[in-house]
C-alpha cells in the first residue's frame, strides 16, 4: 500500500523458463521443428476501479488494471518459421469497437486466479443453458465438475459493470471426443451452465447453421477482448472485425493441405492487417445471423497471407443436437 494511492503492487519474476513447444505453440523452424524459448517475466498487479472477486463482480473506488511485462528470448534453428498460435488469452487487429448489445451472443469465458477472475476465452450462447467455444479454452479443465470457470453474458466493458450483465458458472464440459491438442482438429468444445441464462436485449442466443452451408466470400464479424495488436494488451472494450470467408483451396495455398482439413474454414485478407490475434480462442465468426466459426488458430495475428483458422460450426451439427437438442427445441 503506497500513502493515498492504495496501490498494491505484486512483483513475480520468472527466469530462465525453458519450454519444448509441442502443443499450445507449435513452431516449425526449417528442418529442426524444435524451437526453445526462454522467457522473464514480470507481473505488476496494481489495484486501482473495477475488481471481481470471489464469485462477485464488484466496483469500488479504485478498478484492477493487470500489467504484464514479459520479455520473450527466442531460440530457433532459422529464422524463416512461423509460430502457429492458438487464439486462446485471439483479438481483434483493425477492428471497432462494438455497440453495447450489438453481439449478445458473445460472452467471456472467465478463470478464477488468486480470488480474481480473469477473461482467457470467448464463447457463443446457443441455447439459454449451453456456450459453444474452443476445446483448446478447456484443456486440462475436470470436465465432470469443473470449479473455477464460468461465463459473463451481456459484457461490453471488462473491467465496468453497468447491471446488464448475468454470469453462469460453468455445471460440465463436453469436448469433442477426437479433438488433438497438437493439430487443433476438431476443436469444439460444449460449456453446460449451472442455471439458464434470461434473454433480454443485451444477452440471447446465435442461430446455428443449416447443414453444408457455404459462406464462401461472405462478409463475417468476429469479435471479442482479445490483443489489438500482436504483442500488445487485451482490449477492455469488445472488439469486431469484418473478414471475408476464403475458399478452402486459398487456404490450403496459404498453409498446407495437412494444417486445413475439412473441419476448419478460413477468413481474412490476403494483404492482412485485419483478423483475430489473442485473448479470444473460442469467440464466435458470425455470418449474416449464423454461426459459421469458431476461433481457433492461425500463424501470428492478420499476417499477410495468413487468413484465421475457424472451427466451421456447420461440420459438427449432428455432435452439438446430440448434446443439446432439448434446449435448441424450445
Amino acid at each position: 500500500i503506497v500513502g493515498p494511492l492504495y496501490l498494491s503492487v505484486v512483483i513475480s519474476a520468472s527466469l530462465l523458463v525453458i519450454s519444448l513447444i509441442v502443443g499450445h505453440l507449435y513452431l516449425s523452424v526449417g528442418p529442426l521443428y524444435v524451437s526453445v524459448v526462454i522467457s522473464a517475466s514480470v507481473v505488476v498487479i496494481i489495484l486501482s476501479d473495477t475488481v471481481t472477486i470471489n464469485n462477485t463482480m464488484t466496483n469500488t473506488k479504485s478498478p484492477l488494471l493487470l500489467l504484464i511485462l514479459t520479455l520473450s528470448l527466442t531460440c530457433l534453428g532459422s529464422s524463416s518459421g512461423h509460430v502457429r498460435q492458438p487464439r486462446a488469452s485471439v483479438g481483434i487487429v483493425g477492428g471497432e469497437v462494438a455497440t453495447k448489445g450489438q453481439f449478445p451472443y458473445q460472452v467471456s469465458f472467465q478463470e478464477r486466479v488468486l480470488g480474481v477472475w480473469i477473461h482467457f476465452c470467448g464463447g457463443s450462447i446457443i441455447a439459454p443453458g449451453y456456450v459453444i467455444t474452443a476445446a483448446h479454452c478447456v484443456e486440462g479443465a475436470d470436465f465432470t465438475s469443473p470449479q473455477g470457470l464460468r461465463v459473463v453474458a451481456g459484457e461490453q466493458e471488462l473491467h465496468q459493470v453497468d447491471g446488464d450483465e448475468q454470469v453462469q458458472h460453468i455445471s460440465f464440459i463436453i469436448e469433442h471426443p477426437f479433438y488433438d491438442p497438437i493439430t487443433y482438429e476438431n476443436d469444439i468444445a460444449i460449456l453446460r451452465l449451472e442455471e439458464p441464462l434470461v434473454y433480454t436485449q443485451w444477452v440471447n442466443q446465435i442461430e446455428l447453421p443449416q447443414p453444408d452451408t457455404n459462406f464462401t466470400a461472405e462478409e463475417c464479424r468476429a469479435s471479442g477482448w482479445g490483443r489489438t495488436s500482436e504483442g500488445g494488451m487485451n482490449s477492455g472494450t469488445l472488439m469486431y472485425v469484418k473478414v471475408p470467408v476464403l475458399t478452402d483451396y486459398h487456404c490450403r495455398q496459404d498453409y498446407t493441405h495437412d494444417e486445413i482439413m475439412d473441419s476448419v474454414l478460413c477468413a481474412g485478407f490476403e494483404e492482412g492487417g485485419k483478423g483475430t490475434c489473442n485473448g479470444d480462442s473460442g469467440g464466435p465468426l458470425a455470418c449474416g445471423a449464423s454461426l459459421a466459426g469458431i476461433v481457433s488458430w492461425s500463424y501470428g495475428c492478420a499476417e499477410p497471407g495468413l487468413p484465421g483458422v475457424y472451427t466451421e460450426v456447420s461440420y459438427f451439427l449432428e455432435w452439438i443436437y446430440a448434446h443439446v437438442t432439448e434446449q435448441l427445441a424450445k
